[in-house]
């Protein structure tokens, strides 16, 4: 194997420069050197060469994902065609045909046997329809597609992102960083590892709450709108109209929101990949305790087997 990551670290920890330099390795993987002394200047750089291996030996830190996952790739830094078939085919597509057909079934049992709905009366209202299959949908999908997603990264289907691709901050004390989180059902969120299962069914319906709002907001209006226009409050038949719409509301929702969450899956693990090395990466404090963990980002993840 060739190549090395030249790393130039600054004394707080941030990442000065980086290059990748085609070279021949020695046979025996070489310590990181410290190039400059850290006492010569207030901000002073290190500069180290660290290389990386895909080898099923030498895959991240023992008990990481890279390593117990054995068909996990290495994370991607830039978008690719293989990420765009996935997210087109198996985070849209797929989901939106599946909730296409499911909901355009559902409606056939619901409305096919009984007299011709309306839109606000009761037992069964289109526009009550409308809300439920938001709400039933955005619990299903965000739990099932996110965590597939995650699993079909883990099984080589497709690489993960690095979270520089991303130009928000998924910062979950933020807000907006906290909503663009996937379901906690596979993993538990990288900043507390030793989260119950039962909070992270607990953050994870909250999660979809939020998710439950923000399309119910467009959606709901639009739909009802758009069925009281074409055929007012009682113009309906049992069969086809209401299947039709039910259906196309599912499929829409669908492909505005997988796509989505199968990107916040790719981005999440890419950061949890990436943080699992850098935090076997290199400990120095032999220097007055100058540097701890190396905090890296915008770089491949290096395993500490070369350490």
């Amino acid at each position: 194997m060739s190549g090395h990551r030249f790393l130039s670290l600054a004394e707080d920890g941030a990442i000065a420069s980086t290059e990748d330099v085609g070279i021949d390795l020695p046979s025996r993987p070489q310590t990181p050197s410290v190039m400059d002394s850290p006492r010569t200047a207030e901000k002073t750089s290190l500069t180290l060469q660290v290389p990386y291996s895909d080898s099923p030996s030498q895959r991240g830190p023992e008990g990481g994902i890279m390593s117990r996952w054995k068909k996990c790739q290495v994370p991607s830094a830039t978008w690719t065609p293989r990420h765009t078939l996935y997210v087109a085919v198996l985070g849209g597509l797929a989901p939106m045909l599946v909730c296409f057909g499911v909901n355009f079934g559902v409606a056939v049992a619901i409305f096919k046997a009984n007299p011709p709905p309306s839109l606000w009366q009761f037992p069964i209202p289109l526009a009550g329809n409308y809300a439920a299959i938001i709400l039933v949908q955005t619990i299903i999908n965000f739990s099932l597609f996110g965590s597939t997603s995650t699993f079909d990264i883990l099984n080589g289907v497709c690489p993960s992102l690095l979270p520089s691709y991303l130009f928000i901050e998924m910062d979950p004390d933020t807000w907006l960083g906290w909503l663009l989180q996937p379901p906690e059902i596979l993993f538990p969120p990288i900043e507390d590892k030793g989260k119950s299962a039962l909070k992270r069914f607990v953050d994870t319906m909250k999660r979809t709450g939020a998710w439950i709002i923000l399309q119910f907001i467009p959606f709901w209006p639009l739909f009802t709108g758009i069925s009281y226009a074409l055929y007012g409050i009682d113009g309906y038949n049992s069969y086809p109209q209401p299947q039709f719409i039910a259906a196309l509301l599912g499929g829409l929702l669908a492909l505005f929101t997988c796509p989505c969450w199968t990107v916040i899956s790719m981005i999440n693990m890419g950061k949890r990949i990436e943080e699992e090395a850098a935090e076997h990466l290199f400990r120095a404090d032999s220097a007055g305790g100058l540097f701890s963990t190396v905090q890296i980002q915008d770089h491949i993840p290096t395993p500490s087997g070369y350490l």
